[in-house]
């Protein structure tokens, strides 16, 4: 869960305040040299920072005793290097313990890692990975269920070639973080609360042209997968697929094809064989035959030539490269 400092502060902001408030209950002195005014993080990496910050701080002060705290944050190369020390009683026997164990998690999602030392206090150094944004896919989650979005999270951040910008609950919340970040492909649930994943599709789409979706759900009902598809989905998934099949559906939205599940695929193939091998008739109102979009009428036109199931769903998804099922 995203703390809360962080919804209205900037990370320099947020770490302030928390310094302030450590300090007014306590007689720690907290030093802060943040040099990283220039660099805007996405929310995952401002939120781990924040944190490693918070536990470093609790831990000082709870197990160490320390009277004075000083915490670095800069970048070195290509790496963001956050070191904090204190002047508290150390430790000999040092053992990762609970509060270690949680920043070593927290670092390992970003690729990081964590390094820890006792001499005249403890010392505590997180390096992280700084790639620039261009060069990794950035991915948005939206699902109403915290641990699936939290886990996601955590799996995808494990590729060095992805980066989870944000997690959000619903559609309105999608849109709301496309203001601050443009993902390259958003994992959308289809049930959401206020807004559900099949709308807020279409709102996307229109909007932002560029950004691929794959839906990621348990539901795959024919109005679903229709609706999806025909707003713009690049990808329908059941929930049940690998995390390696849907990093595997991720690289190839962001090339320009498609992935959808095989049972999904079922479904569409067997719509496609109705309408062209019998006399299945579809009674179309005149106000929704003027909705229609080129890409539509070009797979009507297709079932009146007559072209198999695979050539109209190849023409029908405008893949780049052949159809795909995982």
């Amino acid at each position: 869960m995203r703390p809360g400092a962080l919804e209205e502060h900037t990370l320099k902001e947020a770490i302030q305040k928390m310094i302030k408030e450590f300090s007014d209950v306590s007689e720690v002195e907290i030093m802060l040299d943040y040099q990283l005014d220039k660099v805007d993080f996405e929310n995952t990496k401002e939120d781990i920072i924040f944190r490693i910050v918070q536990e470093s701080i609790t831990n000082a002060l709870r197990h160490g005793r320390a009277k004075k705290v000083e915490i670095n944050i800069y970048q070195r190369v290509s790496d963001l290097e956050i070191v904090i020390g204190d002047n508290g009683v150390g430790c000999d026997d040092l053992k990762l313990g609970y509060g270690l164990k949680q920043m070593q998690e927290r670092a390992a999602i970003l690729n990081g890692r964590l390094e820890y030392y006792s001499k005249e206090g403890f010392t505590v150094k997180v390096t992280i990975p700084m790639k620039e944004g261009n060069d990794m896919i950035k991915v948005l989650i939206a699902d109403d269920q915290e641990l699936i979005r939290e886990s996601l999270k955590i799996v995808l951040n494990t590729h060095e070639d992805l980066q989870v910008i944000d997690t959000v609950e619903d559609g309105f919340g999608v849109l709301d973080s496309l203001k601050r970040n443009i993902p390259d492909v958003i994992l959308m649930d289809i049930r959401m609360p206020r807004m559900d994943g099949v709308y807020c599709t279409k709102m996307v789409k229109e909007a932002y042209p560029d950004v691929k979706i794959i839906i990621l759900t348990t539901f795959d009902d024919d109005d679903f997968v229709f609706s999806a598809l025909k707003f713009g989905a690049s990808g329908y998934l059941l929930k049940g697929v690998s995390m390696a099949g849907l990093y595997q559906a991720i690289l190839t939205v962001v090339s320009g094809g498609a992935m959808i599940n095989p049972d999904i695929a079922t479904k569409v193939f067997r719509l496609f064989s109705k309408m062209a091998n019998t006399n299945y008739a579809i009674n179309v109102n005149n106000d929704n035959v003027r909705e229609l979009n080129k890409p539509e009428w070009k797979v009507i036109q297709q079932v009146g030539f007559g072209l198999s199931n695979k050539e109209m769903l190849k023409n029908y998804f405008y893949l780049k490269e052949p159809f795909e099922i995982i």
